[in-house]
């Protein structure tokens, strides 16, 4: 008799156990799907991706400098395939930006960074040299600055708002500096 005692009360137990701790994981999985995918998952890809479009654009701006460093004139280009550093740039960086998706190339400039050796004030310009290069007093650099526009992983409306970097394009501007080689160039 006792056994049966012992087992009623065990039944009795199962029985009182809340019903609520049954079943709550099913009805919660859909509000932390909506908050991982939503708010968490796809803005973090979204700034994976413009990250990494950004660091093309900073490679490309690294090539495109280093490809007119190398040039042999600044500005007016001695044959079709012997590029000036302007035409140079501009080319190198089309090259690399066009090979990503996401990223359009808006602009891209090209300047005489002057550094006197004394200490002076950097002086830059847009335009050749008026007077051979004075590799003595002078460090000449050739500075590109890249334009682009960055688009996003998702574009659209997100609660009826433009927000760039998350679902609208934004415009950056990234710049790299070389030593020019040819400084005698730098006047054509």
């Amino acid at each position: 008799m006792q056994y049966g005692k012992a087992k009623e009360q065990t039944k009795a137990i199962q029985l009182r156990v809340p019903r609520i701790s049954r079943g709550n994981s099913l009805i919660e999985i859909g509000p932390f799907l909506f908050i991982l995918f939503l708010l968490i998952f796809f803005p973090l890809v979204t700034l994976a991706t413009t990250g990494m479009r950004y660091l093309f654009c900073v490679n490309a701006v690294h090539r495109a400098a280093l490809a007119a460093s190398l040039a042999q004139t600044f500005q007016t280009n001695r044959s079709s395939t012997n590029l000036s550093a302007v035409n140079l740039a501009q080319q190198v960086a089309a090259q690399n930006i066009s090979a990503f998706t996401g990223i359009t190339l808006m602009q891209t400039n090209t300047f005489i960074i002057i550094t006197p050796d004394n200490g002076s004030a950097q002086t830059k310009q847009s335009v050749p040299l008026t007077t051979p290069a004075n590799t003595t007093n002078n460090v000449y650099n050739v500075e590109v600055q890249l334009v682009a526009s960055i688009n996003p992983w998702i574009a659209g409306t997100f609660l009826h708002a433009q927000i760039p970097g998350l679902n609208a394009p934004f415009t950056i501007t990234t710049v790299a500096n070389v030593v020019f080689e040819n400084t005698q160039g730098l006047t054509q």
